[in-house]
């Protein structure tokens, strides 16, 4: 905004730079102006700029000929080889300070600007380089103002596609992270469900309608991850937990009595050892579990018997059943070798075996048998 408020003003005082000898509508006077920008902050070099404006050599008609209305002369000094011209803008308030020779053919001085995004100050020296058509000199003007509108415009249509995009992506995530209890897929928002900081706040801001869809989403995700359907979809994650402000512990304490009383046989088998047990006493043993492996009871077994292994985490190893041989332990030093897998045969043979053998000797301990 700096830059065009500066350009703005070269155009505006060029006039006063002009002689005012009698010429032609269409002759002006082309000016060379280098000018340095000094801005706090800027690195040394920087700003720096040369360019031709052409100017009418009647300062009446070329002020009239400006259709840029952005800024008006509030107070004009002018002497013999000087000029001081206070103008007020849309974006802020400029000082011009210039003085040129005798022949008015060089010049040289500067120009503060204050703003609202703060102050700079412009050295500028100029001199007068020939003639120059003012209508062919507008025409140009008047075309590479539009051609960076245009490209400006561009610009900004990209940068909203481009943002339209980046949100509409988000918001297929979140709704995704929800159906599947994936909270991973929440991204960003998951670090920001119910906090208030400045990076929470920039991420809000950045993407209003992405976060205000997200953030009603990651609230039914932490709702229905306190229930035992989406407790079980979840997988119990305790990321997630962190994420909600909960506790996979205090779910479990809340849901498992409730589960036993014809709730979720998944969450019961997987999350409730205690309150499982009578039920996985019933179905999960013996020939009638056998029989009825693909039943309703099939997952909660499954879930039950998988996951009743860390009871026992740190008995001694049961003995080998009577009849089978006993592995000799690896001498000293020598590392234990290990089995060989089953092939595809015997997976598929023992399939039956293998559901009696392990339902029957994970229960003999769970149940004391």
């Amino acid at each position: 905004m700096r830059t065009s408020f500066f350009g703005c003003a070269l155009l505006a005082l060029l006039p006063l730079f002009s002689s005012h000898a009698a010429a032609q509508p269409a002759t002006g006077e082309m000016w060379e102006i280098s000018s340095q920008m000094n801005i706090p902050g800027m690195p040394a070099g920087m700003g720096a700029q040369t360019q031709r404006i052409c100017g009418g050599d009647d300062p009446e008609r070329s002020a009239a000929q400006n259709k840029d209305k952005s800024c008006k002369v509030k107070d004009r000094q002018q002497t013999a080889n000087r000029v001081t011209v206070t103008m007020v803008c849309t974006e802020g308030t400029m000082t011009i300070d210039q003085q040129y020779n005798a022949a008015r053919t060089e010049f040289k001085g500067t120009m503060k600007m204050t703003s609202k995004d703060g102050g700079m100050t412009v050295n500028m020296t100029g001199r007068k380089v020939g003639a120059c058509n003012v209508q062919e000199a507008k025409r140009e003007r008047e075309e590479k103002q539009a051609a960076m509108k245009s490209q400006a415009d561009a610009g900004m249509a990209a940068s909203a596609a481009a943002m339209k995009q980046q949100s509409d992506m988000y918001i297929k995530e979140c709704n995704a992270a929800v159906e599947g209890m994936q909270y991973q897929r929440l991204g960003v928002y998951s670090g920001c469900y119910k906090k208030t900081s400045k990076d929470c706040q920039a991420i809000a801001q950045s993407l209003p309608e992405a976060a205000k869809t997200c953030s009603t989403r990651t609230a039914e995700f932490c709702t229905r991850f306190q229930t035992q359907d989406g407790f079980v979809k979840a997988k119990g994650d305790e990321e997630a937990a962190k994420m909600c402000g909960v506790t996979t512990a205090a779910i479990k304490a809340a849901q498992c009595p409730r589960a036993a009383q014809g709730g979720s046989l998944a969450f019961l088998g997987a999350y409730c050892p205690v309150e499982a047990k009578p039920l996985a006493q019933e179905h999960c043993a013996g020939r009638d579990y056998t029989s009825k492996m693909g039943g309703q009871y099939a997952t909660f077994c499954a879930s039950y018997l998988a996951n009743a292994d860390f009871e026992k985490r740190g008995r001694p190893a049961a003995p080998a059943a009577a009849g089978q041989a006993q592995q000799p332990a690896p001498a000293p030093g020598q590392a234990e070798q290990p089995k060989p897998a089953p092939s595809q045969a015997e997976q598929a043979a023992d399939s039956v075996k293998e559901g009696i053998s392990q339902g029957l000797g994970k229960l003999k301990g769970l149940f004391g048998r």
